[in-house]
């Protein structure tokens, strides 16, 4: 988990910062994913791969540096001061999740007081 001036952020809140990295670079978009997974076919496949989500490892070789990146999904907001994202080794072909460390905010609006 990170801390933060007001407590601590919830290390799920930084799945986000993958899909921006990926929206914001363009790389997504302009160009089509250079490995595409077989399909999970049987149970045994499928128990292999969910049990890669809790050993999966961080790249550790290629850090992102990122300034005032900002994220933004319906009421959620998280900004990205200074910092470094180091992306999570992909799982399936697909990255699914990252760690960020340096400076920065997460913000959060409920939009009805019954949700409060």
């Amino acid at each position: 988990m990170l801390r933060s001036r007001r407590g601590i952020l919830p290390i799920v809140s930084l799945l986000f910062v993958v899909a921006a990295i990926r929206t914001a670079s363009g790389q997504e978009a302009a160009s089509p994913p250079t490995f595409t997974p077989p399909p999970i076919t049987t149970q045994e496949e499928m128990a292999l791969v969910f049990d890669e989500f809790f050993t999966v490892g961080l790249d550790l070789e290629r850090p992102l540096a990122v300034h005032d990146l900002k994220i933004k999904r319906d009421t959620f907001e998280l900004t990205l001061g200074e910092g470094l994202v180091y992306l999570a080794k992909p799982i399936h072909g697909q990255v699914t999740g990252a760690y960020f460390t340096g400076r920065g905010r997460m913000k959060l609006s409920i939009p009805n007081a019954l949700d409060r």
